[in-house]
């Protein structure tokens, strides 16, 4: 039995839901962290903003602050619930939305600027989704791909990604990935 996009997307928010309802969050950026992705931006780029994963919206929220006009989507409805409590600013140049990634399509774009935080360890078709996200973005535009990876099985965990399977899969839909150490992630810059 095939499960509908609406049952999966069901099934998803109360998985994640769960996570945020118990007190959990993930670890922002730092601001030394985002002080080094942005000196490798372009200066001049229009300033559209989607947040994949956005949680409870502390991204989405530093990017507006930033400048930018910010979308935070994300599939847990109590972690959308807890940014859009967070946001002063909500439908004035940011907003957030409900919904998985990996099934809703998406009118606002083209975004010049979409960022994935600790989500691609979770994706489930990876290459599908890393197409999504470079038709998404402008002809100038960069993704920011923050994520775990390991070398081998041995230093692997939940959260972390073949370092090899990433690298080819962002190389198959951008001419130019560059790599950031976070020391505690990897964040991976990329350009069509």
């Amino acid at each position: 039995m095939r499960l509908t996009n609406q049952e999966i997307m069901n099934t998803t928010d109360q998985k994640w839901s769960k996570v945020y309802d118990g007190g959990k969050d993930f670890r922002p950026l730092f601001p030394v962290d985002l002080e080094r992705i942005f000196a490798l931006l372009p200066p001049d780029q229009k300033k559209q903003h989607l947040d994949i994963g956005c949680g409870t919206g502390g991204l989405t929220r530093d990017l507006f602050h930033r400048g930018h006009t910010s979308t935070g989507i994300d599939p847990s409805s109590s972690a959308i619930e807890r940014a859009q409590a967070a946001t002063a600013y909500l439908d004035r140049g940011i907003n957030y939305i409900c919904e998985d990634f990996e099934s809703v399509t998406l009118y606002e774009g083209p975004y010049s600027l979409i960022t994935c935080k600790l989500v691609y360890a979770f994706l489930q078709d990876k290459k599908k989704c890393v197409e999504k996200m470079s038709n998404l973005l402008s002809p100038d535009g960069t993704l920011i791909l923050v994520t775990k990876i390991h070398h081998s099985d041995e230093d692997a965990t939940p959260i972390s990604v073949d370092g090899r399977e990433v690298r080819s899969t962002l190389g198959q839909s951008f001419s130019e990935v560059r790599e950031l150490d976070l020391e505690w992630a990897t964040c991976f810059i990329c350009r069509k």
